[in-house]
């Protein structure tokens, strides 16, 4: 035998590269995706991630279907409800002047933010500044 040549004689001779190549491709996949030992961190709650982008996602919904009714619907039952637990008198009229008082805001901004669901521009200040004057005057009931 002296004309005989092995695989192995072969692959050591000329490809030990590759044969390199290959072997840490392996340790490092073999590394990623291995069970680490040691302590077990606990999964980060995502309920209150979940919820936020669930608000903001609905938010925009509305916001684009121009439905500024419903996007304003429920900060203006709090305060209506608000109202009702302080006796302020139920109605326009009578309620209107006592919360722009009590908010320290004017009177037609108390009615817009109340009852305006007109089309809002590009940019959203007119419902930006309804749902403050919500707000505002939900704080000070």
């Amino acid at each position: 035998g002296g004309g005989r040549v092995t695989l192995r004689e072969l692959l050591l001779e000329y490809g030990w590269r590759s044969l390199l190549a290959a072997a840490l491709l392996l340790a490092a996949w073999l590394w990623r995706h291995t069970i680490r030992l040691g302590p077990i961190r606990p999964a980060p709650s995502r309920s209150t991630a979940t919820c936020l982008s669930h608000l903001e996602d609905s938010g925009a919904f509305l916001w684009r279907q121009k439905l500024i009714g419903a996007l304003l619907a429920a900060p203006r039952r709090a305060v209506l409800l608000a109202a009702a637990r302080k006796s302020l008198p139920a109605g326009d009229d009578a309620l209107i002047p006592l919360l722009a008082a009590r908010a320290g805001l004017p009177e037609e901004r108390v009615h817009a933010a109340l009852n305006d669901d007109s089309p809002d521009t590009a940019d959203g200040r007119q419902t930006i500044r309804r749902m403050a004057d919500l707000q505002t005057i939900q704080q000070s009931l």
